[in-house]
């Protein structure tokens, strides 16, 4: 897989990371795209979106199990179509963000 933003990432180096900081990164970059939002910067607020998509496409590659994986894809739909929406909302993105921590235990219990 070709990667645009991250491109000293592989789907090998991506997989030695532990599941709970896959998660946390890519609700990093959905958090990115909110603050994006509240300051009115569509473009960056996209730009973070694109990048939390290439993160979960790298973390799909390397889950073994069935549930996790359709978990995952789930989020990818939910991701996208936000992406394309182009009334995004901050409400949306903050469910986005807590839909992306429940995803882990280890991530949803962090404190921020």
């Amino acid at each position: 897989m070709k990667l645009k933003w991250h491109k000293n990432l592989d789907e090998n180096k991506w997989g030695k990371f532990p599941l709970s900081h896959q998660v946390l990164m890519i609700a990093n970059e959905i958090n990115r795209a909110r603050n994006s939002l509240k300051l009115g910067d569509q473009k960056e607020t996209n730009l973070c979106l694109e990048r939390a998509l290439e993160l979960i496409f790298l973390s799909i590659a390397n889950l073994k199990k069935k549930s996790q994986r359709k978990e995952f894809l789930r989020l990818k739909e939910v991701l996208a179509k936000e992406y394309v929406d182009n009334s995004k909302e901050i409400k949306s993105l903050d469910n986005l963000f807590k839909i992306t921590l429940s995803l882990n235990s280890f991530a949803f219990n962090t404190e921020f």
